[in-house]
């Protein structure tokens, strides 16, 4: 994907994220039963950074989809600049930023960068225990946050988008998107973010196919002198079985149901949980000989 490119994405970005959602129903169809439990498609990682100035060319794309894999670059010139980056952490589920920025003097006719990642997974939600009435669905929470930044002179273009889309086989269950963009003719703001809980239903031992993604661009042709741009974007989600309790009953979705990740969704390393004190974990604990751990 070419700098030059993603402008004219910009303006075509809802048919953009409905190819992706197509494409991974599409990619995914063998799942045609949904209780058969097979294995979970692995989680992909796709990352890319491009810069170009007037034909010098800089960056790289990531090489194995099943990690993430942090890139940076730049082009530096005494009357021209440009940089960029993609970044993941802290450990736990997936979380990126991409960033970029350019300056230019004089010297070049076009210079401009783009940052790119996108991460595709699939989760399902299994029982662990018996609950106590029959249950169909679920009540699934997330927790997503997403920005998207687009500042700089107008005469240097500069464009953001953070999204996240959840769907099953029977339609889309939740769509999170930030955008940004400098450019003065264009409806979005300099500035977008979203900091959501949002709850959802699932079918038990069924699949959900999920997409995340960030991306950050700038860029200028026939750029004049003193101008300057920067853009970034950031997309952070976290997944879980809802602690409501299940109708007509005392026990919680979470007590008898759990959400089973893609491989790879955790690549960025597992957090270690820290479980509450209290008396019965602490006397548990000098039972066996061990010191409480919190």
């Amino acid at each position: 994907m070419t700098t030059k490119d993603m402008r004219s994405e910009r303006s075509e970005r809802s048919t953009w994220r409905a190819a992706i959602a197509a494409a991974l129903i599409l990619a995914l169809g063998g799942l045609a039963h949904p209780a058969s439990a097979q294995p979970l498609n692995a989680t992909q990682w796709f990352e890319s950074l491009s810069i170009d100035a007037d034909g010098q060319s800089g960056g790289s794309v990531g090489v194995d989809e099943a990690q993430p894999e942090p890139l940076a670059g730049n082009l530096n010139h005494a009357n021209w600049s440009l940089d960029g980056d993609v970044v993941f952490g802290p450990a736990g589920p997936p979380h990126a930023t991409t960033h970029v920025s350019g300056s230019h003097q004089s010297g070049l006719s076009f210079l401009g960068a783009t940052g790119y990642v996108m991460i595709s997974f699939e989760i399902r939600v299994n029982a662990t225990g018996n609950p106590p009435v029959p249950v169909n669905s679920v009540t699934m929470r997330i927790h997503s946050q997403g920005r998207a930044e687009a500042h700089g002179d107008v005469e240097f273009f500069a464009s953001a988008l953070a999204f996240l889309d959840l769907g099953a086989e029977t339609g889309p269950l939740v769509s999170l998107e930030a955008r940004a963009t400098n450019d003065p003719n264009d409806n979005d703001p300099n500035q977008d973010s979203f900091n959501e809980v949002r709850s959802f239903s699932a079918q038990p031992n069924s699949v959900i196919f999920g997409s995340m993604a960030a991306t950050a661009t700038v860029q200028a042709e026939v750029p004049p002198s003193g101008i300057s741009a920067n853009a970034e974007a950031f997309i952070d989600p976290i997944i879980e079985v809802s602690d409501d309790f299940i109708p007509g009953t005392s026990t919680r979705y979470s007590d008898v149901f759990e959400v089973e990740f893609s491989d790879g969704f955790f690549a960025l390393g597992e957090p270690t949980a820290v479980e509450p004190a209290s008396w019965s974990r602490v006397k548990s604990a000098y039972a066996q000989g061990h010191r409480p751990v919190r």
